[in-house]
């Protein structure tokens, strides 16, 4: 029984962004809600949504929308670059997703100086580049720590990865 009432959350949180989609004309309240939405349909602490800029002849990921349920984040209009560098930088770079669960082993730097500002500690994410119709990458959607519901952080499974994907 208790899953049957999941689904219905779920189907029920699905329908509300795509009521939200086709109606909302302010881009930064969808933003918000389609950020907090994954978060909680994922059981997420944490995620961003940035998109690609030219500042000053550069091409970088601006924060554009920031939502963290145990820090305060003062990101928004914060920039990185698109490298090698960060999480969010290789998967607007290489155009793919990056996922990266507690014992991943994929060797991907994880830029640890926003964890640093917040006393915070990113051990796992998904992380998906956001393409226009001509599959050229426009920002990145990440979202941050899948929790149980005891609180631990535990690994994304293919369902959060699926969510992910098609809001990004």
């Amino acid at each position: 029984m208790n899953e049957i009432m999941y689904y219905k959350e779920k189907i029920k949180r699905l329908n509300k962004i795509g009521v939200m989609i086709s109606k909302e004309k302010d881009i930064d309240k969808l933003l918000n809600l389609m950020l907090d939405e994954s978060i909680t349909l994922t059981n997420s602490d944490a995620g961003s949504i940035y998109f690609k800029e030219e500042i000053e002849g550069q091409n970088l990921l601006v924060f554009k929308c920031s939502i963290n349920r145990t820090k305060n984040v003062p990101f928004i209009g914060e920039s990185i670059k698109i490298d090698e560098t960060s999480v969010a930088g290789l998967a607007a770079l290489r155009g793919n997703e990056v996922i990266l669960n507690n014992n991943n082993d994929l060797k991907v730097n994880i830029d640890k100086s926003f964890d640093k500002k917040l006393n915070y500690e990113t051990v796992n994410m998904i992380v998906i580049p956001m393409k226009n119709e001509v599959d050229k990458v426009v920002g990145v959607f990440q979202i941050l720590n899948k929790k149980s519901l005891d609180g631990k952080i535990i690994p994304y499974n293919e369902e959060d990865i699926d969510l992910v994907k098609s809001l990004a």
